[in-house]
């Protein structure tokens, strides 16, 4: 009988090996990007393009060629498929030879990882794998992925040949073997091998095709080889790919299938023929050998075998299969395992709810305003080894209801040395009035070396507290976990050493900055005014330990009453929790916020002014504590400062837009569903005066006052606190109308009225407007003909332009210096910045365009980057308003009740090095939105360029 599934995958096999030698030089060498496609008479067309002639296959949203990218990433596809099914066939056979005798630790591992992955879909293992933060956020983590998916296989692998291996050992000629002296190894090459050969060859490509549907499985969940973060919104990141091989290819084209069919379809093609065509190969082979070797087994035996391998193909194999693949039950295990995680998730530890009644209030704001600072000085800036060890979140709770009923002075010292002393042993107390002696330690008998002095150094603060929180994030909160992931490598907190032989740093833990305090060096401050502290800057370390008299006892006490305390499932409503909140909030951004050299505000007034609001006979509900929040750190002059929560994450929006003018909400762009018509005065929203509300939200943002009016709008519109509707009262044509909407919107109302997805349009007289949102490089190839071009900077953008800036210019083009501050000291400046300006040298032709820029308060951050690299360098007319003024990298501190606070963490510059925070990018030509214009749903300020550029273009 012909050997059809052979013939067959060998020639699927050829031609794919074919078009991996040979193939590329049948398509573009280069997989450049072309959005958009110009034509005769003006006329242009957006990608995708459907399948034609030029693209027999389409191409993707980009403009790249689908069939140029099967042709050059099948050969990364194959290379990776068979690199997993290597590594899986080389861990498997010498686990199942070793554990060929069924028992022992070989045995175990293959028996725990057969049973593990039949039972666990192995799409959801790898996902629950790669989702820890240690593999998704490590430096090696392709070759991780790549392990955890040979693992997966290595179960199902080891058990198939371990009980080959059995099988064949009972045979007479094994035993004849041995009868002749053979030891194991020469068993195992001379008898085992030979006779199991043909059973590693067909199985190697079955397993590859497994291997191969289960990537195209992970990279539909957004799991790929080799990755990229890419901005989305202020804060907002996803992951995604960074390579063209197929696997990547499918995952891209999920959202394009409604309008661009071909784009999904043709990668899922490919993939479909490259499991077509292992499984082939496999059974072919299989079938070969097996008929072959038939011939030579008892007819009985052969019988049998047949019949066990038709169970085990017909009956069993097939509906396993199945149900692994089946959504639904995948969806159910998920779900499964969800609720399994959250019903374990039970708090052992709660605060006691409220504070201590019977202790009046100038004595609670007394013993908080303690806690606090000694809290910030010991966490921050004490370098021993507990500090390095405490879950800094969990040791708030504890010790804000500690010491939150402290009676007196006496007792609140005797509270605050029981739980910072196991932590801080050197830390000393004393009252205010009371004479003490200064630290002066006697280091000589220790100058070898075997001692050094630890310190600690920062280049902003790494929060390790958050990373406890990853494992209980939900999916709506995937913002949080990146950030969490990537901040964790943009933050350094590192504690260094210096010899006391040769005063230099020690090679095992290189310092962050050259810097070092003096051995001396302590912290003398006073907490609140009835108590001080003395607690050195400097310990001395003994192989890396500053437990250099044994183990602390008192500390292992501690932490076994830490562990108990859930800070996730903290109740936010508490009055423990919201202080213990704002202590953790209020000393990392005063130690850790850059900009103090500018901002005019005195925290310790502010911290004492939240505390009050928090105090008895007060009791505010959880909206409430985060406006106690925002009025803490609103003199920061901070755009970045945002309060984030579940509900921040998933929040709606209203189906418009509104402005003020002349003291009014005036209603100025729709949704298409939207009651409201633009035009409308809103009077009331839910019971409450539209303007009063927007007002008093403006005195809760921080940052400049243009982007505080910005901020204080879209929450007009944003459903931050889960209302889920609201009610308002409208004047509209003389009348007044009463309306309710809901929160439905996932993004809010454009207030420019610019299409989602327009990245381009021509507006005459060879001017053509961009949106940054949907810029690409190549567009300016596209412009060679242009004479003009006009930059929308309005808004957050959702792409990187940083490309275009090798091609603006004939000179070096320089971003914003960010600058990342060096802290070592409690209460100064910081030592230093890390210096980070990026430049860009011409590349290619460049062009030379007219171009302007258009901004406003609502450019924030990363825009504020491309804005001010547009000004500072020369290359753009800036048209519009002041931008937010607040740049830099962020830093999110992730508190007990799953709250969060984000905060500039970075120092940002204008080009030229000068003061960028409060200022913004300034415009050349101001240009503002009159209120007749919005109504007429006119873009003043673009209306403002075209009129200037086609000026330029004349006078040229």
């Amino acid at each position: 009988m012909k050997n059809w599934y052979l013939r067959i995958g060998v020639l699927l096999a050829i031609l794919l090996g074919s078009t991996m030698i040979v193939g590329s030089n049948f398509v573009k060498t280069e997989l450049q990007p072309e959005r958009l496609r110009f034509y005769d008479g003006g006329e242009f067309e957006k990608a995708p393009f459907p399948p034609s002639a030029e693209n027999p296959l389409g191409t993707d949203a980009d403009g790249i060629d689908i069939f140029s990218v099967l042709i050059h990433g099948l050969d990364d596809t194959v290379r990776i498929i068979l690199l997993i099914t290597i590594m899986t066939f080389l861990m498997a056979i010498p686990l199942a030879f070793l554990a060929s005798n069924q028992q022992g630790l070989a045995h175990w591992i293959i028996q725990g990882l057969s049973y593990l992955f039949s039972s666990l879909p192995p799409i959801l293992a790898v996902v629950l794998i790669l989702s820890t933060p240690y593999v998704d956020s490590s430096p090696i983590r392709k070759e991780l992925m790549i392990l955890t998916i040979a693992i997966v296989g290595v179960g199902r692998v080891g058990y198939l040949f371990q009980q080959q291996i059995v099988q064949l050992s009972r045979k007479e000629y094994m035993h004849a073997g041995l009868i002749l002296g053979n030891n194991p190894f020469q068993m195992y090459i001379r008898h085992y091998l030979p006779n199991l050969w043909p059973s590693f060859m067909s199985n190697f490509f079955l397993e590859a095709g497994r291997v191969t549907l289960l990537a195209g499985q992970l990279a539909l969940f957004s799991y790929f080889f080799k990755q990229k973060l890419v901005i989305k919104d202020v804060g907002d990141y996803e992951w995604q790919s960074a390579d063209f091989d197929w696997l990547s290819f499918l995952a891209s084209g999920r959202t394009e299938i409604i309008h661009a069919f071909w784009i999904p379809l043709f990668p899922a093609l490919a993939i479909a023929i490259l499991i077509i065509t292992f499984q082939l190969l496999g059974e072919g082979l299989r079938l070969k050998f097996h008929t072959k070797s038939a011939k030579q087994q008892n007819g009985f035996l052969y019988r049998a075998q047949l019949i066990f391998e038709g169970l085990w193909f017909d009956y069993i194999r097939g509906p396993l299969i199945k149900i692994a693949k089946n959504p639904m039950v995948l969806s159910l295990v998920c779900l499964f395992i969800l609720i399994s995680n959250s019903s374990q998730t039970i708090p052992v530890f709660t605060p006691a709810s409220g504070t201590n009644s019977w202790v009046d209030k100038e004595r609670q704001l007394a013993n908080v305003t303690a806690f606090a600072n000694l809290y910030g000085y010991v966490r921050f800036f004490h370098p021993s080894d507990e500090v390095e060890e405490v879950d800094w979140n969990q040791f708030a709770l504890y010790g804000m209801e500690k010491v939150n009923g402290s009676k007196n002075e006496q007792e609140l010292k005797e509270n605050l040395e029981e739980i910072f002393q196991p932590i801080a042993p050197t830390l000393k107390i004393y009252r205010t009035d009371e004479e003490y002696d200064r630290y002066v330690p006697d280091y000589k008998k220790l100058r070898d070396s075997a001692y050094e002095l630890v310190v600690w150094q920062y280049e902003g603060v790494k929060i390790k507290e958050n990373l406890s929180f990853l494992p209980l994030l939900t999916e709506e909160e995937m913002q949080d976990k990146l950030l969490i992931l990537g901040l964790n490598q943009s933050y350094k907190s590192k504690r260094v050493y210096n010899s006391f032989s040769n005063g230099k740093f020690s090679i095992w833990a290189l310092p962050l900055f050259n810097h070092f305090p003096n051995e001396k060096d302590v912290i003398e401050e006073p907490i609140n005014q009835e108590l001080k502290i003395q607690l050195p800057l400097t310990l001395v370390s003994y192989q890396k330990s500053t437990d250099v008299d044994g183990e602390n006892q008192e500390f292992l006490a501690l932490q076994n009453q830490l562990k108990k305390i859930d800070v996730f499932s903290e109740d936010t409503m508490d009055p423990i929790v919201q202080l213990s909140n704002v202590v953790i909030v209020w000393n990392i951004v005063k130690y850790f916020y850059p900009h103090y050299e500018i901002v005019d505000v005195d925290m310790n007034q502010q911290l004492n002014n939240a505390i009050k609001e928090l105090l008895p006979p007060n009791y505010v509900n959880y909206v409430q504590f985060k406006h106690v929040l925002e009025r803490m750190l609103r003199p920061l002059n901070d755009g970045h400062i945002n309060i984030t929560d579940k509900q921040y994450h998933t929040s709606k929006y209203l189906p418009f837009w509104a402005d003020v003018f002349d003291g009014e909400v005036v209603v100025t762009a729709v949704s298409e569903d939207s009651p409201f018509k633009v035009g409308d005065v809103i009077v009331e929203r839910s019971g409450e005066s539209a303007i009063e509300w927007i007002n008093d939200v403006i005195k809760l943002e921080s940052g400049t006052q243009h982007y505080r009016e910005f901020a204080a709008l879209k929450r007009f519109v944003r459903d931050l606190d889960g209302r889920k509707e609201e009610s308002f009262t409208l004047k509209r044509d003389g009348q007044q109308l009463k309306i309710k909407a809901t929160y439905h919107l996932s993004s809010m109302v454009d207030r420019f009225h610019r299409s989602p997805g327009e990245g381009y349009k021509y507006l005459g007289n060879d001017i053509y407007y961009v949106n940054i949102d949907y810029f690409t490089e190549v567009a300016l190839e596209e412009f060679q003909h242009a004479k003009g071009i006009v930059f929308d900077f309005r808004g957050y953008p959702a792409t990187d332009i940083s490309a275009l800036f090798h091609k603006l210019s004939e000179e070096i083009v320089y971003t914003m210096p960010i600058n990342v501050p060096q802290i070592m000291y409690p209460n100064k400046h910081p030592v230093g910045f890390q210096e980070n300006q990026g430049r860009y040298d011409p590349k290619g032709e460049t062009f030379t365009r007219k171009i302007v820029a258009l901004i406003d308060g609502s450019c924030i951050s990363a825009c504020e980057t491309y804005a001010e690299t547009f000004k500072g360098n020369g290359l753009a007319t800036m048209i519009g308003g002041p931008t937010a003024g607040t740049n830099g990298a962020i830093n999110l501190i992730k508190l007990p009740g799953n709250m969060g606070v984000w905060f500039t963490a970075m120092q940002a510059l204008n080009v030229d090095w000068s003061q960028h925070h409060m200022i913004g990018v300034q415009p050349d030509i101001i240009v503002e939105r009159t209120r007749e214009g919005a109504l007429e749903g006119r873009d003043e300020q673009l209306e403002a360029a075209v009129e200037y550029l086609k000026r330029e273009i004349d006078e040229d």
